[in-house]
């Protein structure tokens, strides 16, 4: 054991450089059902009470507060919430939100709109973890994707309406979308899901967490891929089906060198490819035939983000 601790005193500085896993004790695991364990000190054995904690949000202020104390109008969607609906997607996952229209224009994998309290698209602003996903360079700066954003990984979803510009800058005029990753720790393990249904449709994921005395981590993997079908009617000359494949992972790195400090690294990937229509029409005003079978569209995002937690007394950085 005394070895064991000097190793953990050696390469703890290293951590903070590059991603260390090795095997550890088990720390102890904590009770399920969001309690929290009191032990009492008296003269008899020691007894054990369970404390419900209240349920807690971070995008309404930027920091840890009870979702009862928010002034703000906001949902919180959890990781049961995504279970009992059977969601994949950020995007379905977003459906039936009290105030948010998301609005997906045709099949799987094509863009989604999102209007919050009916303003524009680019109004509202989407992030993980409290790191932006819009695109930056784009004129509107709104983000599209969220039918091609898994869920795996993801611990709930805040949903804060209201102006939020003063926090979150102007694309935050309308609302924030918060997408909250799970942390790492505990005992090893993992789980793994395989789905299958009409047009040729496949979904795999697996995911895997543990962590030690040198920190923690968490890793998820999802694969999307379907045949399709036209987004437009075929009668105006839409005849190819619109395949989607979609690839997202996620990777979670967490050290806590001492108790008042933590670091963690956020590296996030996406990957899509979908068919498009070329044209549509309508009876009224048909179109000559315009599809094409190689007209795709290719999107990729990469996101890498650290984030820094210092506590000093009553003072959170």
């Amino acid at each position: 054991m005394q070895n064991f601790s000097r190793l953990c005193r050696v390469f703890l500085p290293l951590f903070l450089l590059f991603p260390v896993f090795l095997w550890a004790d088990p720390p102890v695991v904590e009770p399920t059902a969001n309690t929290l364990t009191v032990e009492s000190s008296a003269n008899t054995a020691a007894a054990q009470a369970p404390v419900t904690l209240p349920e807690t949000v971070v995008t309404a202020g930027r920091l840890d507060m009870p979702a009862s104390q928010v002034p703000n109008s906001i949902t919180v969607i959890t990781a049961k919430d995504i279970e009992r609906k059977q969601s994949a997607t950020v995007n379905q996952a977003l459906q039936n939100v009290p105030g948010m229209e998301v609005v997906q224009s045709g099949g799987p994998g094509q863009i989604t709109y999102t209007y919050t309290r009916g303003s524009n698209d680019q109004d509202t602003l989407v992030l993980m973890d409290g790191i932006p996903l819009n695109d930056p360079i784009a004129t509107a700066r709104n983000y599209d994707y969220l039918d091609e954003l898994s869920l795996g990984g993801v611990k709930q979803i805040e949903v804060v309406r209201g102006p939020q510009s003063v926090l979150y800058g102007s694309n935050a005029m309308a609302g924030v979308v918060n997408i909250v990753t799970q942390d790492g720790g505990g005992p090893t393990g993992g789980s793994v899901l395989f789905e299958g249904g009409s047009y040729g449709t496949v979904r795999e994921s697996a995911s895997a967490s543990g962590g030690g005395c040198l920190g923690d981590y968490a890793l998820s993997a999802s694969y999307f891929d379907t045949a399709g079908f036209p987004a437009a009617d075929k009668a105006f000359g839409n005849t190819y089906n619109n395949p989607d494949t979609d690839f997202s992972s996620l990777l979670k790195l967490g050290a806590q060198p001492v108790s008042n400090l933590r670091e963690e690294v956020l590296v996030n990937y996406n990957q899509s490819r979908i068919s498009l229509d070329d044209g549509a029409g309508s009876e009224a005003q048909p179109q000559p035939v315009m599809d094409d079978a190689n007209y795709w569209g290719d999107q990729k995002q990469v996101l890498v983000g650290s984030k820094t937690r210092l506590s000093l007394g009553n003072w959170n950085q």
